[in-house]
Order: C-alpha cells, then sequence, then structure tokens
C-alpha cells in the first residue's frame, strides 16, 4: 500500500474519532427524550405528530415530527419545558417535563379524537 493511500486513511481515521468524541461530548451535556405518540382509542401508532419542546426561561422552542411508528428521539439541553404534542384530526397533548443532562426520559403520550361540538341556531 503507498504511503499517500496509507494517509489517507489515517486522515479518515482521525475525523471519525474526532466526530465520535464531539457527538460523546454533546451527549453529555444533554438529555434525551423518547417520545412514543399513539392513539388513545385503538392504541396503534400516530405517524406524523409534531412535537414542540417550549423552553420558557431561554425562549426558545424545538420542534420534531413523529416516524411512521409514532416515535421520536431528541437530544435537549438541560432544563424545564413544556411538551406540546398534536396531530391531525387529534386533540392536543400539554406536559411540563424537566430534562436532566446524560438521562433519558420517556414519555408516553395518547391523543384522543378532537370533538368539535357546534350549536344549531
Amino acid at each position: 500500500m503507498s504511503l499517500s493511500r496509507r494517509l489517507s486513511y489515517c486522515f479518515i481515521a482521525i475525523l471519525i474519532s474526532g466526530f465520535c468524541t464531539v457527538r460523546a461530548q454533546l451527549e453529555n451535556f444533554s438529555g434525551r427524550v423518547d417520545i412514543t405518540v399513539k392513539d388513545r382509542g385503538d392504541k396503534s401508532p400516530v405517524p406524523s405528530a409534531h412535537a414542540w419542546f417550549l423552553d420558557e426561561g431561554k425562549g426558545s422552542c424545538i420542534q420534531a415530527e413523529s416516524d411512521g411508528r409514532g416515535g421520536f428521539t431528541i437530544q435537549l439541553p438541560p432544563g424545564y419545558y413544556d411538551v406540546f404534542v398534536g396531530a391531525s384530526s387529534f386533540a392536543p397533548y400539554t406536559k411540563s417535563i424537566h430534562v436532566d443532562r446524560g438521562k433519558i426520559m420517556k414519555l408516553k403520550v395518547f391523543l384522543g379524537v378532537n370533538i368539535e361540538t357546534t350549536t344549531a341556531d
């Protein structure tokens, strides 16, 4: 194997290890929230549900969307968040949570059907 090829492999290995180190450091300074969104009635997954994580202390809002199985994972800085989850045809869900550094929070959300009432005149 030529010297230039060996140097290329070494360079790639250094880049990969550096990326993994940065990722590990980021994970040490944040917490993880795993959310599963299901229909309250038949317990089926709710794909394309949206969640908003509002950090009132910092005035920031982070949004995520569930996958086809109604689940998603998000890394968040430690702190208190108001979580809003919603999907088309479902009533919204809200909950206040605290995210701890280096911890994983599992949140199961069951959405009920949005029932709108109308009155006849």
